[in-house]
C-alpha cells in the first residue's frame, strides 16, 4: 500500500521534531524523527498492524492508532485506492485524543 502523509501529520512531524531539536539537539530530533518514520513505514505491508481508535466515532470510520515509542500515528486505511493516509502523529504524553475532532 501507498503512505500518504496528510498536511497535518506533516506539520505534527515537524513540530515534534523541532522540539527535539530545540531541548536537545540534532541526533536526538533524528532519532526521533526515523523511529517514527520507521514505525509509519511498516504499514505499507502491515496496514492493520495498529488498533482502532479508541473514539467511538473514529472506531466507526476506520481510523487506527500505531503506537511508536511514546508517539501514537493516527491513520485510516482507504482499501479501495490502496493507500494508508496519516492523519495526526502526537506525543501520548499530551493530551491527544483532542487532535480527534479535526479529523
Amino acid at each position: 500500500m501507498k503512505i500518504e502523509y496528510l498536511e497535518a501529520a506533516l506539520s505534527d512531524l515537524d513540530n515534534i521534531t523541532d522540539y527535539y531539536f530545540a531541548l536537545f539537539g540534532i541526533e536526538s530530533a533524528m532519532k526521533v524523527y526515523d523511529q517514527i518514520r520507521t514505525s509509519v513505514g511498516q504499514l505499507d505491508e502491515y496496514p492493520g498492524s495498529g488498533v482502532p481508535c479508541r473514539d467511538r466515532q473514529l472506531k466507526i470510520l476506520g481510523y487506527r492508532e500505531l503506537y511508536s515509542g511514546r508517539f501514537v500515528i493516527v491513520y485510516r486505511v482507504d482499501e479501495g485506492e490502496q493507500k494508508v493516509y496519516i492523519n495526526h502523529i502526537a506525543d501520548t504524553q499530551t493530551d491527544y485524543p483532542n487532535l480527534y475532532k479535526t479529523l
